[in-house]
C-alpha cells in the first residue's frame, strides 16, 4: 500500500527474492474465503535485485512447487528471505 513494512523493532522488512505464483482462486462464501489451487502448473515471475524473470510453477499432489524459468531450466533463488505471494490468475504486478 505505498508503505514500507518494518517489524516490532522498525528495522524494514524485506526479502532477496520475491515469487509471484499465479494460480485459479474462487471465493467459495459469502465469508470471502477462498479456494485456491496448488497443485498443477501455472505461470509464476520471480523479482530479484531490481530484475524480473517470467516463468512456470508446478506441483505435484506430493512433494514441493518447481519454479522453473521461461527456459525449463531450474530458478536459482539470490541468498536472503524469499517471499512467495500466491495471487489469482491475471493480477497485475506493480514493481517500482
Amino acid at each position: 500500500n505505498g508503505a514500507e513494512d518494518t517489524d516490532g523493532h522498525g528495522q524494514s522488512v524485506y526479502a532477496a527474492t520475491v515469487v509471484v505464483q499465479y494460480t485459479s482462486a474462487q471465493t467459495v462464501d459469502t465469508a470471502g474465503r477462498k479456494k485456491i489451487a496448488t497443485t498443477g502448473y501455472g505461470k509464476a515471475s520471480f523479482i530479484s535485485k531490481g530484475l524480473k524473470l517470467d516463468g512456470h510453477w508446478t506441483r505435484g499432489i506430493r512433494g514441493r512447487t518447481q519454479f522453473t524459468a521461461g527456459t525449463g531450466d531450474p530458478v536459482t533463488f539470490a541468498a536472503g528471505p524469499i517471499w512467495i505471494e500466491v495471487v489469482p490468475n491475471g493480477t497485475e504486478i506493480k514493481i517500482k
